[in-house]
């Protein structure tokens, strides 16, 4: 009997808190209370790419249909609503189906949504899309006041009261979570990231909105990343360090004629990446280290070409080493029509033995070779340079682990170059982190269609109808087959389904040259299907090849898939890609289907990095600097993970802003310029010798600030005596130009009103902020007239965003929560700024970039420039931003130090650690403190 007084109460709460309607609770039978069997209100659809069902508006409104049972039962409430904006109850109504929403990536680039697919949210941790719904908005209790307000005036002025729309709605996707619907707008997407695809192997637990278990997860992630990004900034200070001697600038001119060859018109981001390689080889003084990341036949190769004939042209040897035979061979081919009648000797270096290949070695060796292409021969220990300047590396995923440690050796202090349709996991997640610059090349060229791509079970048959509707419309095929032990019995199959069809065969163990020579048979039209193994995958380049078979697709991997899709295609004739798998005995594991769906669903052009995104949901995120990360990644998804490493980067990195390759200034009449004309030169009367002459112009140009000119034209005047007075002018020139290369500024100009437009791509609030508060640490800014002549200006977007983080509030069941610490809303402005830091690449950011819209982008406003007499005006300038030139080169210093003194501190640490191991010293108790062991008595 006391039990049951006891458990009563716990009954009613029960029914209390889960059948109540309206002020009171329906009687529902106990059986009813607690059914035996329980199903689950939201279902993952059985096929991703389809919404899940809305309930049938027939029914009861107390009655929910289950899609996985296919049993109406009488509803309970669903699990309470989350949402980031004001929600209400009202009844939510689903878009038109063709609303797929997409999230970005840390990468920059975007990828879809499909119902299933799990999610991050910054704030409430990992959860699965559902659909896009349209809902209700409620104003806040603000907006309410207002529109009473504005109403009340207009009745108290006589006028009618204004009349509001009776209701507003939006469109807000549907999360799931563990205990709760989380209700995320469309236009704050950007607080979302992919997690996993709906099919991954491995199926990630939902979180608990209510708990603080993610947060917890997330600070620990969080403090890790901070860790991590100590080493990266430690390689950007090491890579800084190294110097190597600039490209000639007086030797541009010669680049218009080799760039005239080009017989196809530059895309936007072609002619992007050529001007910022440019710039890493002519305008820096540290050897380049640059990966070029854009999709099969987008055009990395030219860009690559024009890198090789500038390293030419300034008497230094370039490498282009491809992974196959096959490829060097298409890429000697085409860099040998490029470069004829430039005077380069271009050789070819392959692997195995001969008189020829001893001939290349010795040219390399003696300088007379300017250009080797070849595959990882070109790496043997026998091979030596004269003057290695330049080493181009194609798809450098499909190296071994030796090769590249090779390439680090031969690569030292040298440029080095990277092409890639979809990087390695460390590659991309090294180019995400910024311990190597990156170049996104995202603009198909004009007139190329998406390859269409279907996935099937093997079926002779199909095979031989689709080959057949290929050479009917005057086409060829490729047929590709994993291993070469299966092409015997491809190529019995083929004569049987297409008599008189005319074959050739390539692959890796044919005889020298045999497999090239093939190709180009096959290319030239004398052969209707190539069969081949993924030999191909690289560098074949032939237009009337529209069709590709690939059998046992199933045993291929994302990036091969990818590559060799990329075979067909290169027009605008309608391409087609069939992908064929064997069940076989055992059938097809589902890490291989997830693949051959991933190829299925990204057909479109530019789908490169969502191939190499969804590689990384696969295979994890690899290791950076030799710590595994895949675990860190695998908490929170590599994409929020990439983003906390950027932010600890930033942070950690205070004032560094990205230095200008060039400053275009125009100050009227050429003043301040020092291009073309203008260029920076020392007269032969001063310094006599042509070589050494050259080397001063390049190390002049190229002063990281001010006091590195004052030092070495000290060192001129001790060696050649008194500065000749051509000089002065210049040199004033070459001031301002190190102080705008520090700041950031690319571009000068004038107003008409005589104002200094300085343009300043890569500055934030953050940045100006630090600067100001060095200023008032030194005393103020009167002396110069800083503080009255110059304004610092960022775009509306930007400020609007500043003022999102400072008031950020999160809404919360309709309840308006003050945001602490990191939650989504602060993140809106943190992930504004990675939007437009990533690669000056955003779409906002590169259609200022390309309009020349200045008002659209941060820079500096300088008042009374143009006021100054002719001859006057830089050295006005300069006496203005020479000294944020110095806070911003102290400051950098101070946090390099720091950033140095820790990893030093790191190490000697982990040596000593290490020392006590190896030597049975000290050992470490629970504490973490270190104590002489115990000696059994």
């Amino acid at each position: 009997m006391t039990y049951i007084m006891y458990t009563m109460p716990v009954i009613f709460l029960f029914l209390l808190t889960n059948h109540r309607v309206s002020s009171f609770i329906q009687p529902l039978p106990l059986h009813r209370a607690f059914p035996k069997q329980t199903f689950p209100l939201y279902s993952t659809p059985s096929n991703p790419s389809e919404p899940p069902p809305s309930p049938d508006s027939s029914t009861s409104s107390n009655v929910i249909n289950l899609t996985q049972s296919g049993i109406n039962l009488p509803s309970t409430p669903p699990p309470t609503t989350l949402s980031t904006t004001p929600s209400t109850t009202s009844p939510t109504t689903p878009p038109p189906p063709t609303i797929t929403p997409t999230v970005g990536t840390a990468g920059g680039w975007s990828v879809k949504l499909l119902p299933g697919d799990y999610v991050v949210h910054q704030k409430y941790g990992i959860g699965r899309y559902s659909t896009v719904i349209t809902k209700d908005k409620l104003l806040k209790r603000e907006e309410k006041s207002r529109r009473a307000m504005e109403r009340q005036r207009d009745i108290d002025a006589g006028r009618p009261p204004r009349v509001y729309p009776q209701k507003e709605t939006f469109m807000a996707m549907e999360i799931e979570y563990s205990d709760g619907i989380l209700h995320v707008p469309l236009d704050k997407s950007f607080r979302l990231s992919r997690y996993r695809s709906a099919d991954a192997i491995v199926k990630p637990k939902l979180s608990r909105m209510r708990s603080g278990s993610w947060g917890k997860q997330r600070d620990r992630v969080k403090g890790m990343t901070e860790d991590i990004a100590v080493d990266v900034l430690a390689a950007y200070v090491r890579r800084e360090k190294t110097k190597r001697m600039p490209y000639r600038l007086d030797l541009e001119a010669g680049m218009e004629n080799f760039e005239r060859g080009f017989v196809w018109e530059e895309t936007e981001d072609q002619l992007k990446a050529i001007t910022q390689i440019r710039d890493d080889m002519v305008w820096r003084g540290k050897p380049m280290d640059r990966l070029v990341a854009g999709d099969v036949g987008f055009g990395k190769t030219e860009v690559a070409m024009r890198a090789l004939f500038r390293a030419c042209i300034n008497s230094r040897q370039a490498v282009l080493l491809a992974p196959t035979s096959v490829l060097a061979s298409q890429h000697y081919k085409n860099v040998v029509k490029r470069f004829n009648g430039t005077g380069v000797v271009v050789k070819l270096l392959r692997g195995g033995i001969g008189k020829e290949r001893e001939e290349v070695k010795a040219g390399l060796k003696n300088g007379t070779v300017g250009l080797v292409v070849g595959t990882h021969a070109i790496l043997g220990k026998g091979v030596e340079f004269r003057n290695l300047g330049l080493v181009v590396i194609d798809e450098e995923q499909r190296f071994g682990v030796k090769q590249k440690e090779r390439l680090k050796v031969i690569s030292s202090g040298v440029d080095v170059l990277t092409l890639s349709a979809t990087p390695i996991p460390r590659t991309l997640q090294m180019s995400l982190s910024g311990v190597r610059d990156t170049t996104t090349i995202r603009t198909p060229p004009k007139g190329r269609v998406p390859v269409k791509t279907t996935v099937e079970e093997t079926s002779h048959a199909k095979i031989g109808e689709a080959i057949k509707k290929e050479l009917d419309r005057g086409g060829q095929a490729f047929v590709v087959v994993p291993r070469i032990g299966m092409i015997d019995g491809a190529l019995e199959m083929l004569e049987e389904e297409i008599p008189g069809v005319r074959i050739v065969v390539a692959h890796g163990k044919m005889g020298r040259g045999q497999a090239e020579e093939n190709v180009s048979h096959f290319a030239a039209g004398k052969a209707d299907v190539l069969l081949a193994t993924t030999v191909i995958e690289n560098g074949i380049d032939i237009p009337t090849v529209n069709t590709m078979i690939v059998l046992r697709a199933e045993t291929f991997g994302m990036s091969t898939l990818y590559q060799l899709r990329g075979r067909v295609g290169r027009s605008n004739v309608q391409a087609y890609a069939i992908l064929m798998y064997d069940q076989g005995i055992g059938g097809v594991s589902e890490g291989a289907m997830l693949r051959l769906k991933a190829m299925e669903d990204l057909q479109e052009l530019g789908a490169g990095f969502d191939i190499a995104s969804r590689d990384l949901e696969i295979r994890g995120a690899g290791s950076l600097f030799g710590v595994e990360q895949s675990g860190m990644a695998g908490k929170v998804g590599f994409d929020l993970y990439m983003r906390m490493l950027r932010k600890a980067i930033k942070k950690l990195g205070g004032l560094r802003l990205p230095i200008a390759g060039n400053t275009d200034i125009d100050l009227g009449s050429g003043e301040g310029s020092i291009m073309g004309a203008n260029a920076f030169s020392i007269p032969a009367s001063y310094i006599s010798s042509e070589e050494e002459n050259s080397r001063m112009v390049g190390e002049a140009r190229l002063a990281e600030d001010s006091d590195e000119l004052v030092r070495l034209t000290s060192e001129w005047k001790e060696v050649y005596g008194p500065l000749p007075a051509e000089m002065k002018r210049p040199l004033k020139d070459l001031h301002l130009h190190a102080c705008t290369r520090l700041l950031g500024i690319d571009k000068v100009r004038l107003d008409k009103d005589g104002t200094a437009v300085l343009r300043a791509p890569g500055m934030r609030p953050r940045h100006w902020r630090m600067i100001e508060e060095e200023i008032k640490a030194k005393g103020g800014r009167s002396k110069t007239g800083v503080k009255k002549k110059v304004k610092v200006y960022f775009p509306e977007r930007m400020k609007e965003a500043e003022r999102r983080e400072e008031n950020a509030e999160a809404i919360i069941g309709g309840e308006v929560e003050k945001n602490e610490g990191d939650g989504p809303m602060e993140d809106e402005w943190e992930d504004g700024i990675e939007e437009d830091e990533q690669d000056g690449d955003s779409s906002g950011m590169r259609k200022f970039l390309a309009m020349g819209d200045d008002d659209e982008i941060p820079g500096l406003r300088i008042e009374g420039v143009g006021d100054l007499p002719v001859g006057e005006r830089a050295e006005g300038l300069l006496k203005l931003l020479l000294p944020l030139a110095k806070i911003v080169k102290e400051r950098t210093k101070e946090d390099d130090l720091r950033t140095m003194e820790q990893v030093e501190k790191r190490e000697r640490r982990e040596q000593w650690e290490n020392n006590i191991k190896q030597g049975g010293g000290l050992k470490k108790n629970r504490v973490g403190y270190y104590e002489q062991p115990k000696k059994d008595s």
